[in-house]
């Protein structure tokens, strides 16, 4: 199965000690999350969420990243 990392939204200062942690690791996105990946170099297999935060602007080959639409009510 493997080691998954999994981008969220928010800050991210990018580090060697975080390139080794998701080297080699299945990538997933989490709504604004997919805005890191450019930064890291990665094409996350599947970008999760309601969407409701996504970039701007967002680059072709990240705007195609298969995606799992979730509700946006919070319960």
């Amino acid at each position: 199965m493997g080691t998954f990392t999994i981008l969220l939204g928010g800050e991210l200062v990018r580090t060697p000690r975080l390139d080794r942690q998701i080297e080699g690791s299945r990538i997933i996105a989490a709504d604004a999350g997919i805005g890191h990946a450019r930064m890291l170099g990665l094409i996350p297999e599947l970008w999760v969420g309601d969407f409701d935060s996504v970039p701007p602007n967002l680059p072709e080959d990240l705007a195609a990243v298969p995606q799992k639409i979730f509700p946006a009510e919070k319960t």
